[in-house]
């Protein structure tokens, strides 16, 4: 992602960012920041508990 910046990006657009930042090991991390302090429910409703059942 930072040689994309330093180099700049093909047509000088990104559409989506997931693909750039998304890592496994940081994903897990934060679920498990959340899980830990029982996060609140966000914009779709789920709560945590609902989450880790799936």
């Amino acid at each position: 992602m930072l040689a994309a910046l330093e180099n700049g990006v093909k047509g000088g657009k990104w559409f989506s960012l997931i693909d750039k930042v998304y890592r496994a090991e940081t994903l897990k991390a934060a679920w498990q920041k959340v899980a830990a302090n029982r996060g609140a429910a966000g914009v779709d409703g789920q709560s945590v508990e609902r989450f880790a059942a799936l």
